[in-house]
């Protein structure tokens, strides 16, 4: 069985992954901490090599519809609006 911080982190690298988060404005390591979490608490500490794709999808799902990952990447998306209006009211 691999870790699930092993299984998360590896899988990250995937094409379909970063589909989803290339436009967000959080930091990797921020989200791939909240997928480790949602793992644990469903109770999934390690992977079996037979429910890796499953366990994929899942990760894929919690990406594109966990409320909790919604307000991070929402309330990044705002300081950057926000950032970019200081600095155009600055020049």
């Amino acid at each position: 069985p691999l870790p699930t911080q092993i299984f998360v982190r590896t899988r990250f690298q995937e094409k379909a992954v970063i589909q989803i988060i290339e436009k967000w404005r959080v930091e990797r390591a921020e989200i791939e901490n909240l997928l480790i979490q949602h793992f644990h608490d469903m109770g999934i500490f390690s992977v079996e090599p037979q429910i890796e794709k499953l366990c994929f999808q899942k990760m894929l799902f919690f990406l594109e519809h966990s409320p909790t990952i919604y307000q991070v990447v929402r309330k990044a998306d705002e300081a950057e609006r926000k950032r970019k209006m200081s600095r155009a009211r600055d020049n």
